[in-house]
């Protein structure tokens, strides 16, 4: 295993950015599953949508549940 030396406060700043990013990308898509949903226009894709969604939730608050317990 290679140890680069890499400190838990470079870890949260790192971690914290991605989130922003990641939270953004959430927000969006619950606005197109939303849109789709009130023009009565959803369809296998949207259903892809939502599942990255779910996927996407999940990997966030495993992320933050695993830096949490590294502390």
């Amino acid at each position: 295993m290679i140890n680069l030396n890499v400190s838990l406060d470079d870890v949260v700043e790192v971690r914290t950015g991605t989130t922003v990013l990641e939270v953004i990308g959430l927000l969006l898509a619950v606005f197109r599953l939303f849109f789709r949903y009130r023009i009565r226009r959803l369809w296998w894709e949207d259903a892809w949508a939502f599942a990255a969604f779910l996927l996407a939730t999940t990997y966030l608050t495993g992320t933050w549940l695993d830096l949490l317990h590294r502390t």
